[in-house]
């Protein structure tokens, strides 16, 4: 599959930022970017949560990597495949990847 720096991704129940929406940042940023965050008209972007980074996985292995990832917005990051519950406010400051999505099918 070739995929596009600008192209949105529909997989599954996901519509998934370009690669060119892919920033690091902390997680009070990531928050906010994703909240003003407007592609293709759509302006509904939120951080992924767990299952929404396994979809993202299976679908785009090749261009995530293991790189630490910030999701949803109860304060959780992925660190090579491994979800963790951040508690310490000084690890909400560090930079890690940010790839927004949107739900387009909820029922699925």
């Amino acid at each position: 599959m070739n995929i596009g720096n600008d192209d949105i991704i529909t997989c599954k129940k996901l519509m998934i930022s370009p690669l060119s929406k892919l920033k690091m940042m902390n997680y009070y940023d990531a928050l906010l970017y994703c909240s003003l965050l407007d592609i293709g008209g759509y302006t509904d972007w939120r951080l992924p949560d767990s299952d929404d980074m396994n979809i993202i996985e299976s679908y785009l292995n090749a261009q995530l990597g293991k790189s630490p990832y910030w999701l949803d917005n109860k304060r959780i990051r992925r660190v090579g495949g491994i979800v963790q519950q951040v508690t310490n406010d000084e690890v909400l400051e560090v930079n890690l990847m940010v790839r927004p999505v949107r739900t387009i099918c909820p029922w699925l």
